[in-house]
């Protein structure tokens, strides 16, 4: 988020701060009395109020693709002592809502593998097995024999240790193991809720060991560029 944007927590998109997504209310208690003035945009959220103790601004964010309202409570009296900001966000089902910097197939999978968790664990955790799969060939290049092979592969270049160690302690538990040497569209029958929740869960730090952490790298090197680029025009 900057000035002008803010990054939906739900569904990942970016949208502008305007008057359809966007709205403040600043709440302050002085002099015995409570007030409320509504802002329109992040410069007027800005504004001094030096002498108020305990005021606070609460920020709406509305995202114009998924529709969910985020909320903010952002502590700006001299009480709050370092504007503390504290997020407020609906509830939802549970499974993560994953950027566009993920691959839209394995977001696509991820999301049906835990909307059908229930209702269908083996279907679950055949999507699962997949973006296992899909996660190997897109974000490590290595696409060559079969699901089980290519963890091999994978472990062979030592490029994810983290990844390929949980890979192979899960092909240690039963039945849920034997689905790494199946294809896809063998899983057995009798998988159970837990097995396909554990899948999901390995799916979770798969992506969260690929794409989120290549991003969140690529992320800190632009912001300290940036901050090298200040300081640098600040001595010229």
């Amino acid at each position: 988020m900057n000035d002008n944007s803010f990054d939906c927590p739900f569904c990942g998109k970016s949208f502008p701060l305007i008057k359809d997504t966007f709205s403040i209310t600043h709440i302050y208690f002085i002099n015995g009395m409570t007030g409320r003035l509504a802002m329109l945009n992040t410069s007027q959220a800005k504004m001094n109020f030096r002498n108020e103790k305990n005021s606070v601004n609460f920020i709406m964010y509305k995202c114009p693709s998924c529709e969910k309202t985020s909320f903010e409570m952002v502590g700006i009296g001299t009480d709050f002592n370092g504007q503390p900001r504290f997020n407020i966000y609906p509830k939802n089902d549970g499974h993560i809502n994953y950027p566009d910097f993920v691959n839209k197939y394995v977001r696509n999978d991820y999301e049906e593998a835990y909307s059908i968790l229930k209702l269908s664990p083996k279907s679950s955790a055949t999507l699962s097995r997949r973006i296992i799969e899909e996660v190997i060939e897109d974000f490590y290049g290595i696409s060559k024999g079969t699901l089980f092979n290519k963890i091999k592969t994978l472990e062979s270049k030592n490029e994810a240790a983290n990844i390929t160690n949980e890979l192979n302690a899960i092909r240690q538990v039963g039945n849920i193991g034997a689905h790494f040497n199946l294809d896809a569209n063998k899983i057995p029958n009798d998988v159970s809720t837990e097995e396909a929740n554990l899948l999901l869960q390995v799916v979770e730090d798969i992506i969260n060991e690929t794409y989120v952490r290549k991003h969140d790298v690529e992320s800190r090197k632009i912001s300290i560029q940036q901050l090298a680029d200040k300081f640098k025009n600040k001595k010229q």
